[in-house]
Parts: C-alpha cells; structure tokens; sequence
C-alpha cells in the first residue's frame, strides 16, 4: 500500500502549491494523519471508559480517572468530550453498536436458531464478562439520556431479534409451534436487564454473566421441541469444553 501511494505522488507531478481543500498531497496526508490520531485517542478514552464503567458503576468513576487510565489530560477529555453525561452516552452508544453487530453476525454465522442463542451467550460473557451489575442502576438513575437510548435499543433492534430467533426455530422444527411468540418474545425483552438487579441477586453471591447463561438455558429448554433439545445439549457441551 505504501509502495503503491509513492507511485502515484510521483507520477504525478504535484506543485507546492493550494489545491482543492487540502492544500497539496502532502498536507492532505498530513491531515489524514493528524485525523487518525484524533479518532485512536477518542476511541481509547470510550474503550476505557467502558472498562472503568464496568468495574466500578457510572456515579463513582470521575473525568479525572478516565484522563488518568489513558494517560491524557483532563484538557485532551474535555477535547472529545463536554461533560461526563456527552462521555457516558456515547460509551453506551458505542455498546450498543457493538451489540447489533454481533447479533447480526451470529444471526448470519449460526448453524439454526439454537445455535444463534448460544453464539449471543458468548457474546454477552465477552462484552459483559466482570462488569458491576451497579452500572445499569447508575445509567438508569444518574444518565437519563443514554439509558433512553439503551431503552430503543431494547424495544426495537432486541424486540426483532428475539422474535426472528423464534420464528426461526419453529420454521426449523426446534421450537414448539404453539407457542406465542409474541408474548414470550416480550417476556424474554422483559428479563434482559434482571441480571443487574442485586436486590434479587446480590453481586456477593451471583455474576451477570452466569445468571444470564442459567435464565437463557432455563428459557430455551422450555420452548425446545424433542429435536432442539438435542441441538441444545450438543451446543452446551461444546461451550463446557470452550
């Protein structure tokens, strides 16, 4: 690639001089440069955060400890970012991002709609795996803006994508047809968050992670036919030896 873009400089001739918005080849690069940076800093700052959030709980992690983590000024924060509330609801819209596109992967990836469920439990382990069921409390009380957008996350792309997953089991013989689906779909969207609640599950006793694979199993045995029993115990003995 680098060979390549040398060539084409060269073969162009260009003149010192201004051309079009940048100036020249040379300052056009030089902004592209400079804009790279730019985006690998707000992106670490996000990253960071994310994981600070997920240790810690939104309310407790100050703009200070996120400048520190990354090794930047609080000045280089407030660069990308106006306040905490602007900083928190982008990580969240970054999450959710992620989320969407892992779904929509695992959707296209899957073997059958048993084996979609099992690819989304190793998606929450990885993006979830260690968080502080106290950031989802935090969000919702502290973070109104970003919650809401988590909240149309929920009623929208997750409300679609549990109802495919189910339509896609019955039309696969996995899933009972008399079921309905579209309470079950709204009863499952219902528990996605009652992993975090810790009056029902002290985080002393119990990890986000492990309580979401035992609802999700739980669930997923009860609307299996014979055959989707069998795909269940098969994806569920592969992830133990994982």
């Amino acid at each position: 690639m680098t060979f390549k873009w040398r060539v084409v400089l060269t073969n162009c001739n260009v003149e010192e001089k201004n051309r079009g918005n940048f100036g020249s080849f040379k300052s056009f690069l030089s902004f592209a440069a400079e804009l790279n940076n730019t985006m690998e800093t707000k992106q670490k700052i996000l990253a960071k955060s994310f994981e600070l959030f997920k240790r810690l709980g939104m309310r407790s992690v100050t703009m200070d400890e996120v400048a520190g983590q990354c090794g930047v000024s609080k000045k280089t924060v407030y660069q990308y970012f106006e306040d905490k509330e602007s900083l928190v609801k982008e990580v969240v819209s970054t999450m959710i991002g992620k989320a969407e596109l892992c779904c929509q992967e695992g959707r296209s990836l899957a073997d059958n709609a048993v084996h979609e469920i099992f690819l989304a439990m190793d998606m929450v382990q990885n993006m979830f795996g260690g968080v502080n069921p106290s950031m989802m409390h935090d969000l919702r009380k502290y973070h109104g803006g970003a919650f809401a957008l988590l909240h149309q996350h929920k009623q929208q792309f997750m409300y679609a994508t549990i109802k495919q997953n189910m339509e896609r089991g019955i039309a696969e013989g996995l899933y009972r047809p008399e079921v309905n689906v579209e309470i079950l779909t709204r009863y499952q969207l219902h528990n996605m968050t009652v992993a975090f609640e810790e009056d029902v599950f002290p985080k002393a006793n119990y990890t986000v992670v492990d309580i979401d694979a035992e609802i999700t199993l739980f669930n997923l045995y009860g609307l299996a036919t014979p055959k989707g029993v069998i795909e269940i115990n098969k994806y569920k003995q592969q992830r133990q030896k994982q």
